[in-house]
C-alpha cells in the first residue's frame, strides 16, 4: 500500500495555524508567505531543466501552475496587494462579508463572525482573517 502525499485534514489545519502565526509576526509583505498562501489555494510548483542552445549549460526554470490546471501563472502578491488579498479571502472564505481598515500602525480585518485580525498592513490582516475563518470552519 502506497502512502498518500496529500496532506490529511489535521496536517492542513496545522499548516494553516503555522501560516497564521507567520503572517501575524510578519513586519512587511513577503514573497515566501505569498507562495505559502498560493499553495494552500492549489498552486503547484513545476521545475523545468532547460539546456541553453548556445552554451549547452543546464539551467532551472521555476513555473507556478494555476490551481486545477496546467496553465502557468504568477503567484499573486497576497501580502502586499489589497486586491490580491481580497481574491484570497473570496477563495478561502466565499460568501463571508468583511471589512478592512488601517492606520499608521498597520492593518485590521474581520470576516463574517470571525475575530478582528491585525497585521503589518491591510492585505496581511485580510489574509489572516480569511485563514482564521477557514481554520475555525475545519475545526468544527
Amino acid at each position: 500500500m502506497r502512502a498518500s502525499t496529500e496532506p490529511n485534514c489535521k496536517e492542513k489545519l496545522m499548516a494553516i495555524v503555522d501560516l497564521i502565526k507567520d503572517l501575524e509576526t510578519a513586519k512587511e509583505p513577503s514573497r515566501t508567505l505569498d507562495v505559502a498562501l498560493a499553495i494552500l489555494l492549489g498552486y503547484k510548483r513545476k521545475v523545468e531543466n532547460i539546456k541553453d542552445p548556445n552554451s549547452g549549460e543546464q539551467t532551472r526554470r521555476v513555473l507556478w501552475l494555476l490551481p486545477g490546471g496546467q496553465d502557468p501563472g504568477r503567484v499573486p502578491l497576497y501580502t502586499a496587494s489589497l486586491e490580491d488579498a481580497h481574491s484570497f479571502a473570496q477563495a478561502t472564505a466565499p460568501g463571508l462579508a468583511g471589512g478592512v481598515s488601517w492606520d499608521d500602525t498597520g492593518g485590521y480585518a474581520k470576516l463574517g463572525d470571525g475575530p478582528y485580525c491585525s497585521g503589518a498592513n491591510p492585505a496581511i490582516a485580510l489574509c489572516i482573517a480569511a485563514l482564521k475563518s477557514q481554520s475555525s470552519e475545519n475545526s468544527d
